[in-house]
Formats: structure tokens, C-alpha cells, sequence
């Protein structure tokens, strides 16, 4: 996979050890969260893992179609050059 395609993926379907801490991190907000005797303000996972980055605001579904065409246009542009077979799945 070349770079330029794994970069739109990965604005798609963000992977990996920081991907990962923030599944951890929700975790554990979960927990903090759900505890009866807890007070203040629920705990975010900024607040958990102070490595993460400032969480990405909702997306509108505009905002989504216009990331999936990137996508598509970055992997016909590949088949296109035939650095990728059509129909080649990547994984």
C-alpha cells in the first residue's frame, strides 16, 4: 500500500497503539464513570491518557462523503497507474 493510501485510510479507520489507547482510555472512563459515589464532572479520555489528542469533533455525513470520494480517488489514481490491481483488497 502506498503512503498516500494509507494516510486517507487511516482518516477513515484510525489504527494502532494510539488507536488503542484510546480504547483503553474509554474503558476506563467507563468505569470512573459508573461509579455511584463519584461527584464532579465525568472523567474524558483526555483526562485518562494526557498523550492523546484533542478528540475530533462529530462528523455530518457531507463531512463522510466527501472523505469516502478522497478515498476512492486516491485508489483509482492507484489502479489507474497500476501501482494497485482493481478489486485488490488491501489486509
Amino acid at each position: 500500500m502506498q503512503l498516500s493510501e494509507q494516510l486517507a485510510f487511516d482518516e477513515l479507520e484510525p489504527s494502532g497503539g494510539l488507536r488503542d489507547d484510546l480504547r483503553i482510555a474509554i474503558l476506563v472512563c467507563a468505569i470512573i464513570n459508573s461509579n455511584p459515589y463519584r461527584t464532579g464532572r465525568p472523567v474524558k479520555p483526555s483526562d485518562v491518557f494526557a498523550t492523546l489528542p484533542v478528540e475530533r469533533p462529530v462528523q455530518n455525513v457531507k463531512a463522510i462523503v466527501a472523505q469516502r470520494r478522497r478515498w476512492i480517488e486516491i485508489h483509482n489514481a492507484a489502479v489507474r497507474a497500476g501501482t494497485m490491481k482493481r478489486g485488490h483488497r488491501h489486509g
